[in-house]
């Protein structure tokens, strides 16, 4: 179940991040590279390259590093909500 959420989070992210970016008014590459990569995990950060090189580098360390945090904070979850 978790794996088809991840998916559909992706792919939303993937139609509708270039035109919310859009809409916003969002011009940086760097921006647009790391909401790209932490909302769409590799579909945005591929997405991202495929707009430049520099959009592709942060897609990229956007993903990663959410990543990292999230497996190295989530495991602590329970005792900042007291479950």
């Amino acid at each position: 179940m978790t794996i088809l959420f991840v998916i559909i989070s992706g792919l939303s992210s993937l139609v509708f991040g270039p035109l919310l970016l859009h809409k916003t008014g969002i011009r940086s590459k760097a921006a647009k590279g790391l909401a790209m990569g932490t909302s769409a995990q590799m579909l945005g950060a591929t997405r991202s390259l495929a707009w430049g090189e520099e959009e592709g580098a942060m897609g990229s360390v956007a993903m990663t590093s959410t990543a990292f945090l999230f497996s190295i904070l989530v495991p602590f979850l329970p005792h900042f909500i007291h479950l």
